[in-house]
């Protein structure tokens, strides 16, 4: 797989699907995976616990840190052999602008802030995200429609 640089933006709808990689024990992490998941009438994005086997096996092969369970990972268009992966904002504003509707212009505005301030609210918040939700369900237990579409499933 060849994978673009962390900081290259794909093209707009590229084809997909996306892979979410996300802390499995965080939730936070689980919220956003859900919020996502109600959000996503197209079915474009694919998730895995940064912890599972697969989640695992995918950040060696973009050649990230197994350790590094506080970033979201999104790798674009996962099964083909052109894709990206975004982390922490350039993560959230691709998923934002591929939701479509109101969410893409959130997307689309979230880009045009620059990405050193983008990245320090990110941070913010990934430090914190445990605290966040901390009296929410972390498990996020897909409906039968939905767990083709886990890779740790």
């Amino acid at each position: 797989m060849a994978v673009t640089p962390a900081r290259a933006t794909p093209a707009p709808g590229k084809s997909g699907p996306h892979l979410i990689l996300f802390d499995g024990d965080c939730s936070f992490c689980a919220g956003w995976v859900r919020f996502v998941l109600a959000r996503d009438l197209r079915g474009r994005f694919h998730f895995a616990s940064l912890q599972s086997d697969a989640g695992q096996r995918y950040l060696a092969r973009i050649g990230h840190s197994t350790a590094d369970l506080a970033t979201v990972h999104v790798i674009t268009s996962y099964t083909s052999a052109d894709t990206t992966c975004l982390t922490r904002s350039d993560a959230a504003a691709f998923i934002a602008s591929e939701l479509g509707g109101a969410w893409a212009r959130a997307g689309t505005v979230l880009k045009a802030v620059p990405v050193r301030v983008r990245d320090a609210a990110y941070d913010l918040v990934a430090r914190y995200r445990h605290h966040l939700a901390a009296s929410a369900t972390a498990c996020v237990i897909p409906t039968p429609e939905q767990r083709e579409r886990f890779l740790d499933q």
